[in-house]
């Protein structure tokens, strides 16, 4: 049987007044997914989301937006034929924001990093997991400041790995995650 974690998700935001300094952050981490003992394979590892948005209600001396998250990684299995869980996949709902609104902002930071969720080890036979992918398409924002940086990373999820145990020859290692990372900006 399998078994899936529930999906973790995180927000933060928050408004500067005048001469303020303001740094919202957000951290969310998926769960790992449940080893699978005796031929049944390992669970899927949970996802992740987590957004953040930094905004500025009167002339701002910094505004700071980072939002972090990393997919849950696959669970272990044991025994001939089962596979290890696959890594969560991370991406879309990943993003970090910072809004001028009109008002002055000497600098603006946004950051964002993605995680895909590692592949869970198959032992005794079983097969590694497939790590999780990581996808970012222009996850980051800053509407107007005199200086800004956009910052975005993605990382695909380790392959999981296979060990042979038990005078049992080891099942076939799993893929390692794809990462994609897309940033278009336009200074108007």
């Amino acid at each position: 049987r399998r078994v899936l974690f529930r999906s973790a998700q995180a927000t933060a935001s928050g408004s500067a007044g005048t001469g303020a300094l303001l740094s919202a952050t957000s951290i969310a981490v998926g769960g790992q997914g449940g080893a699978g003992i005796g031929g049944v394979s390992g669970g899927d590892g949970g996802g992740a989301q987590a957004s953040s948005t930094a905004n500025a209600n009167g002339d701002a001396n910094g505004l700071t937006a980072r939002s972090t998250a990393a997919g849950g990684d696959g669970g272990v299995a044991w025994g001939a034929g089962a596979v290890a869980g696959r890594g969560a996949d991370v991406g879309p709902g990943v993003s970090a924001r910072v809004n001028s609104q009109g008002h002055a902002v000497l600098e603006a930071e946004a950051s964002v990093n993605a995680w895909g969720g590692s592949g869970g080890t198959g032992f005794a036979g079983a097969s590694g997991g497939a790590g999780g992918n990581a996808t970012l398409n222009n996850a980051v924002s800053v509407d107007d400041a005199e200086h800004i940086v956009l910052d975005q990373q993605a990382y695909g999820g380790r392959g999981g790995s296979t060990v042979a145990a038990d005078g049992l020859q080891g099942g076939t290692a799993g893929a390692g995650g794809t990462a994609w990372s897309t940033l278009a900006y336009e200074w108007l």
